[in-house]
């Protein structure tokens, strides 16, 4: 059956070859086209192979299991190996893809932006009561006063920042993105300060979303973004293993480490020691007021993630 899909899609990509050739004067467009029909005709020619394999072994349903995983491993293969050298990173048409501004007035761009924060709110706030619950059955189902007064925070917080973010970018996709960050950011921040979870659905999310909107370089260039992921993940696991080397005691929850990745693929490497320094600064400073008010007693656990989400939204938006 792939082989006859491959079949298929040689025969698909390969009238495109000329209307790629004829849309040559298109730079962007065409390294789009061009990638999508040698990726498309070379895993077309190893689905064949591969079938026909099958066939001298009289069977032709071996391609279902094995050589599945096999060809979905052609498919990556293949992509990076036509994508590397066009260096889209670097491609200018593709960098102010997202900084290309909309004709549209700044009334209109700041109503836009509110309105996106709305909808990204409405879900976003429904995730931050069940996310939890599901981790934690335990957690009350009944909303707690905490919970309704993070709740409020981050109706009144998300379309404030999001005008910031249009007053900082402008009408351009790139306001667009950056609304989604603060956003997810603004509701990592709540859930964790209020049960002490950082769910995977969030941080894993905002990671991908970082290193898809830093495609065309438009926060960072890819292979920063690539190497920020690495390096938010890795420098708090590091610091995460020594204490507990040195004390015996887990320091940090793995969600603070993804948390950081995704900061990292958002914008690079380079702002990491930045917002590392800003969150524990920050941090240091409410846990010290709050043992002087007597609210917080000595070894008492904090949730270090609204932080990193507060310096990394600082970090984005420059201020």
């Amino acid at each position: 059956m792939l082989g006859g899909c491959g079949s298929l899609l040689g025969a698909i990509v390969l009238p495109l070859s000329h209307e790629v050739s004829a849309k040559r004067d298109n730079v962007a467009a065409s390294k789009v086209e061009i990638v999508l029909f040698k990726v498309l005709s070379s895993v077309s020619l190893h689905a064949l192979a591969k079938y026909a394999s099958c066939l001298q072994r009289d069977n032709p349903f071996c391609l279902r299991k094995n050589h599945v995983v096999l060809l979905s491993e052609k498919i990556v293969t293949e992509f990076f190996k036509y994508v590397t050298p066009f260096n889209f990173t670097a491609d200018k048409d593709m960098i102010m893809g997202f900084w290309t501004a909309w004709n549209i007035g700044p009334t209109a761009t700041a109503l836009a932006a509110v309105a996106l924060a709305f909808i990204l709110s409405a879900p976003l706030s429904r995730a931050a009561y069940r996310l939890p619950r599901v981790l934690d059955t335990c957690i009350p189902s009944d909303p707690s006063r905490s919970h309704k007064r993070y709740r409020a925070g981050f109706w009144v917080a998300a379309p404030i920042l999001a005008l910031v973010c249009a007053w900082r970018f402008g009408a351009t996709p790139a306001t667009a993105a950056a609304i989604v960050y603060v956003i997810i950011l603004l509701a990592l921040a709540w859930i964790d300060a209020e049960t002490g979870f950082l769910p995977d659905l969030l941080t894993i999310s905002l990671l991908w979303l970082g290193l898809l909107v830093n495609l065309g370089g438009t926060f960072s260039m890819l292979a920063d973004a690539v190497v920020g992921a690495a390096a938010g993940y890795l420098a708090l696991w590091v610091i995460c293993g020594f204490f507990l080397l040195l004390t015996g005691r887990q320091g940090m929850g793995h969600g603070d480490f993804k948390l950081l990745a995704a900061l990292g693929a958002w914008l690079g490497w380079a702002p990491l020691p930045w917002i590392v320094l800003i969150a524990s600064l920050l941090a240091l400073t409410i846990v010290l007021l709050q043992r002087i008010a007597g609210r917080m007693k000595a070894g008492e656990p904090f949730s270090f993630g609204p932080y990193l989400a507060i310096a990394g939204i600082a970090a984005l938006l420059r201020l």
